[in-house]
């Protein structure tokens, strides 16, 4: 289970939930949210917009293939630089 979020400029704005491949590859859409308001169970003919998330059931590999590849890279922490003054003073 996990939560989608459909963000500007998305391929899957202005798509029916039907459309989106959710359907395709197994995945419930047990709820969407959208402005506040919360879909339980929504109709597979309602029209997705920009900003909402959908709380999808199915399998991970699935949902998966729904995050653009951009997204889907691992953040990697900043590496900061040791001030070596501070680090040789103390190995005395």
């Amino acid at each position: 289970m996990t939560e989608l979020y459909i963000p500007e400029g998305s391929k899957f704005v202005g798509q029916t939930i039907m459309q989106s491949t959710v359907e395709d590859k197994d995945l419930n859409v047990l709820t969407l949210y959208r402005d506040g308001k919360v879909f339980p169970n929504p109709r597979r003919e309602r029209v997705l917009e920009a900003g909402d998330k959908l709380l999808c059931y199915g399998k991970l590999e699935a949902m998966r293939d729904m995050i653009p590849a951009r997204t889907q890279r691992k953040r990697r922490p900043k590496v900061q630089e040791l001030d070596t003054a501070i680090t040789s003073t103390n190995s005395h």
